[in-house]
Parts: C-alpha cells; sequence; structure tokens
C-alpha cells in the first residue's frame, strides 16, 4: 500500500501538482452555494483547494484519464469536502450529461499548455495528455466552459503568456469577455511565465488588470 501510495503521488506530481494549480485556486472566486466545475481535474488537488477554500459551493471535476479520477476519488474520501464534489470521466468535446449546459456560476481550468507537434512528448501516457493538447485543444477548453457556464458566469484559467492573444480570440468567438488578467512572475524584473484569466459570459465588460504576482515571494 506505501508504495502504490507514493506512486500515486508521484504521478500526480508529473501530471499538474504544481505552483499553476494553487495560482488558479486562489484566483477562483465564488459566493456561497454557488456551482462551479473544473475541466481537466487530474488528480483533485485544485478542485479539492478550491472547496477547502470555499467550503459552501459545489463542485464536479471533468477528467479524461480514468488512472487519475481513481486517485481523485480516494483523495475525496479521505477528506472533509467530499459531499460537495463530484468528479465525472470524459473530456471537453463532450462532458457527460450530469454537467448540463449553462448549469455553472464558475468554471476553472488549468489545460495543456503547449500544440502537439510543437515540442517533444513525455515518454509516458498521462504526463504527455497533461501537457499537450492531445484530446482537446485550448479552444476546445475555453468553447466547453461557455456552454456550461449560465449567464453572468465567469471562467477562469492559468496559461502560457505566448498564447494570451490567441486566449483572447477563442474567448471573444464564445461570448466570453475578460474582466481579469493577472501576471505571474518568477521574481521583480523577471520575465512574465504565465498568466491568468477571468472571463464573464456577459455581453460588455471592462478588463482589470491586477499587480503581477512574484513566485519567490509567495
Amino acid at each position: 500500500m506505501e508504495d502504490e501510495s507514493k506512486q500515486e503521488t508521484a504521478l500526480c506530481r508529473d501530471v499538474g501538482s504544481s505552483i499553476d494549480g494553487i495560482l488558479l485556486a486562489d484566483f477562483v472566486k465564488p459566493a456561497p452555494g454557488e456551482f462551479l466545475a473544473e475541466l481537466g481535474s487530474g488528480c483533485g488537488e485544485v478542485l479539492l483547494q478550491v472547496a477547502y477554500s470555499n467550503p459552501d459551493v459545489h463542485i464536479d471535476g471533468l477528467e479524461i484519464q480514468e488512472e487519475l479520477v481513481k486517485i481523485a476519488k480516494k483523495r475525496l474520501l479521505k477528506s472533509n469536502v467530499g459531499e460537495s464534489i463530484r468528479l465525472f470521466l470524459g473530456d471537453v468535446l463532450c462532458p457527460p450529461r450530469e454537467m448540463g449546459h449553462e448549469s455553472y456560476h464558475h468554471v476553472f481550468t488549468n489545460p495543456p499548455y503547449f500544440k502537439v507537434g510543437t515540442g517533444r512528448l513525455p515518454p509516458d501516457k498521462q504526463r504527455a495528455l497533461a501537457r499537450f493538447e492531445q484530446k482537446g485543444t485550448l479552444a476546445d477548453f475555453i468553447a466547453c466552459g461557455a456552454k456550461l457556464l449560465c449567464n453572468g458566469g465567469v471562467l477562469y484559467l492559468i496559461h502560457r503568456p505566448e498564447r494570451k492573444n490567441e486566449i483572447f480570440t477563442e474567448l471573444n468567438k464564445v461570448g466570453l469577455q475578460p474582466v481579469r488578467q493577472c501576471s505571474v512572475h518568477d521574481r521583480i524584473n523577471s520575465p512574465e511565465v504565465l498568466l491568468l484569466i477571468a472571463a464573464k459570459k456577459i455581453e460588455k465588460a471592462s478588463l482589470v488588470v491586477e499587480h503581477p504576482l512574484f513566485i519567490n515571494k509567495l
């Protein structure tokens, strides 16, 4: 059992246990009683962080890798927030019926950062799926979020800054208006390494550019 637990921990670390998830979880700002969904919930780290910080919300997680869903379910059983969380096996191209259109006030996601063909794929399948757009592109994740959000709902995502223009283009295509933007840097005076964006399902909205975050100060 101890060896199995170590293997699961190593797998979850490889597919997404990082500062990115911590930043995303903190960026999500729901109100009590609201319904949330995570696209690409992995082993459940971000989902659990959001649940612990917001104990009065309901969260659904969608993950394409069956092994990761099993690990996430184990973690939920050990937590004290499991009753407010549901996990589904599926993908953003065709989410399960239980995740109905326009059912959520907030959707958050840490999608794969890299297009297929822009780098060397990791040798293991789980890590490759988590980092490269093999089963869903950036556009697919954004489009799925838009379908799941109710009017006035908010999509939160973390991504690479070099894809900012593409992100804004895809948000506009599905009727989501950027309302918050926050750049992330390793340290003061260092280049931007990550970008947090919140976009609202609304006709018109103004964008607030927040103060940047510096990882070495977190």
